[in-house]
């Protein structure tokens, strides 16, 4: 009896502390707040961040997401109308395609847009395919999508850094005339054809170019005929086996210094400098044109914050990304990715940024092609196919048909509108 007495105490006594002991977890969790993350490369410099903000504000839990093929897996979520509170997401046709649903939350008015770079505001707006009132993104970081240059090579041809297209060809003719690569692709990988891609585009083509094409005004075959004929001069200074090496190996290689140069952008540094922590790298801008005034560092938002529109926490969100966004954290972001800011500020840039930054404080920047083309489009793919193939007619009518196909619904609604 005294047994049976006791145990009851004991289940009385140990009911009551669980009990007390979720009442306590409940009043100190305060609020929880789902941040999902498609930029997986960063989870452990978010983690650091999160537990950052966490102890300055106790009354707010963020929960962070960040799973494998993140775009597919968020898409799949929003059919389940299981939206998170906010995402961070790459400035590109992924985002549009959110955008352009009135998946997001206005954010115009938020003080925190005050410190984004007008620049990178003013690509966040680009991105929708028919433009809104309001802003609905917070841009936070941006890339440089450069030319990555082996410093010992260069000064042991006698080379400097190029300012034009012509002197930036007669380089790659005198490098292969010292029986020097110059250059290494990893175009094995189709996506990476994007960079020089894309900063051959941006730099040649006009600024209103698609906004013309949807309104029927202008032709990506007619617009892309001299970018087709730049890509394919360049490609003719790369590897001997041209499509042998994919992006990794096209890092390793470059690394080693099988090559002078890489042209890719500040997110290939942490796997080229893991392989050779020694390599001596230097970066400027591809020179598309003859002019110099004219050749524009290539960039795209690498990664931007939205709210959606079902979250029931827009404080605590706008209050996360305001710690964000404070100087401490862009430059804990900066060192730990090498990226560089799309916010206003004081920042400490990488050494291998050294010479391409004063683009970034200047803000004398163009927004890379590859932000814009929707993502049914196989752009890398025809590029690769036109490299191999050379039939330039078949990946111009191709590029173009395929801009059409995918942005057909927006051509409809503009026609609609006039």
């Amino acid at each position: 009896m005294k047994i049976k007495k006791m145990a009851m105490v004991l289940g009385l006594m140990l009911a009551s502390c669980l009990f007390a002991g979720c009442a306590k977890e409940e009043g100190t969790d305060g609020t929880t707040i789902e941040f999902f993350l498609g930029k997986r490369e960063c989870i452990a410099t978010f983690e650091s961040l999160i537990e950052k903000f966490e102890d300055e504000n106790p009354d707010i839990h963020v929960e962070m997401s960040a799973p494998s093929d993140p775009i597919s897996i968020l898409k799949t979520r929003l059919i389940k109308n299981d939206e998170p509170d906010m995402v961070a997401v790459l400035g590109d046709s992924s985002y549009t395609s959110f955008v352009d649903s009135d998946m997001f939350l206005d954010l115009n008015g938020e003080e925190v847009l005050d410190k984004v770079k007008p620049v990178y505001r003013d690509m966040a707006k680009q991105l929708e395919s028919i433009p809104k009132k309001g802003e609905y993104a917070v841009p936070f970081a941006g890339n440089a999508n450069v030319v990555l240059y082996n410093k010992d090579i260069f000064k042991e041809n006698g080379l400097s850094v190029p300012k034009t297209w012509s002197e930036y060809t007669a380089l790659c003719e005198k490098l292969k005339k010292n029986s020097v690569t110059p250059c290494v692709f990893g175009f094995k990988d189709a996506w990476n054809v994007s960079a020089p891609w894309g900063a051959i585009v941006a730099n040649t083509v006009e600024e209103d170019l698609y906004t013309k094409v949807n309104q029927g005004e202008a032709t990506l075959k007619d617009a892309y005929d001299g970018c087709a004929d730049q890509m394919k001069e360049l490609s003719g200074f790369g590897q001997e086996d041209l499509f042998g090496y994919g992006y990794n190996d096209a890092c390793v290689s470059f690394a080693n210094g099988e090559a002078a140069m890489f042209l890719q952008g500040n997110w290939a540094l942490p796997v080229i400098l893991q392989t050779n922590p020694d390599a001596n790298i230097g970066m400027f801008v591809l020179p598309v044109t003859e002019n110099e005034e004219d050749n524009h560092m290539t960039t795209q938002i690498d990664l931007m914050f939205s709210l959606f529109r079902t979250t029931e926490h827009k404080e605590e969100c706008m209050r996360f990304i305001e710690f964000l966004t404070e100087e401490d954290s862009m430059q804990q972001y900066m060192d730990e990715q090498t990226a560089v800011p799309a916010i206003e500020g004081e920042f400490t840039y990488a050494k291998q940024l050294d010479e391409v930054k004063h683009y970034f404080e200047e803000e004398d920047l163009v927004m890379s092609a590859q932000s814009v083309y929707n993502a049914a489009i196989p752009y890398a793919e025809l590029v690769q196919t036109y490299l191999i193939d050379g039939d330039k007619d078949n990946f111009l009518n191709r590029i173009d048909k395929e801009w059409q196909k995918a942005n057909k619904d927006i051509i409809r609604k503009l026609k609609e509108e006039k």
